[in-house]
């Protein structure tokens, strides 16, 4: 596991997926904490967006190379996005914050991919869910581990969902997006106990302190 802050001229060197603000300003968008929206509708409550979009882009502000499939969240004016990174024994998933005017670094968290057997290229396709109220940002790795991260990076808690309540992943992935309620986050997956067949469970979870208050 690995956990770097890099200075601003750090430079991202992954590819796949393009990460780029292409509005005419950034304080004018509201926030996305959800990979729904704001309501979890696929709506966006913002004023004076444009009708339509140009073959050759938008005015883009700035892009970052980013390794990963999952739709970004946008919050207190950072753009934090969830991803993959290396091959082997050295494959990671990463959560990183950008600073959502200028594009630059702010910081990168790696957590080590295992209990799965989801291959390298779909490692990374839950997306993350901020808490607007507390400045959490929540993800759902590939090998069970849920995370809660404050906005400066660091490590609110954490919790094993493949160790202490049998959850599984198979071969296709399917991992879940957490989302946040009130002042709970709640994740489903598949569980695995004694034997049964696969069936869906969940998990509920105080957001700014972890313990879980009902799972099944």
């Amino acid at each position: 596991m690995s956990n770097f802050k890099p200075g601003p001229a750090a430079r991202i060197s992954a590819s796949a997926v393009l990460l780029a603000l292409a509005v005419t300003a950034t304080s004018a968008v509201a926030e996305w904490p959800h990979w729904r929206g704001p309501l979890q509708t696929g709506v966006s409550p913002a004023l004076g967006l444009p009708d339509s979009w140009p073959v050759e882009g938008g005015r883009q502000l700035w892009r970052r190379d980013f390794s990963g499939r999952s739709t970004p969240v946008i919050m207190r004016g950072m753009v934090y996005v969830i991803g993959r990174v290396g091959e082997g024994i050295t494959e990671q998933e990463r959560v990183a914050c950008y600073v959502a005017s200028s594009g630059e670094l702010v910081w990168d968290h790696r957590f080590n991919v295992f209990h799965t057997t989801i291959p390298y290229n779909r490692v990374g396709w839950a997306s993350l869910a901020g808490d607007p109220e507390s400045g959490n940002v929540y993800a759902h790795g590939v090998q069970g581990m849920l995370y809660a991260f404050s906005g400066d990076g660091e490590v609110v808690w954490s919790r094993s969902l493949t160790e202490e309540f049998g959850r599984i992943s198979g071969y296709g992935g399917r991992t879940h997006t957490p989302f946040v309620d009130g002042d709970l986050v709640i994740v489903s997956y598949l569980n695995l106990g004694w034997g049964s067949r696969p069936s869906p469970a969940t998990a509920t979870l105080p957001s700014t302190s972890g313990p879980v208050i009902w799972s099944g």
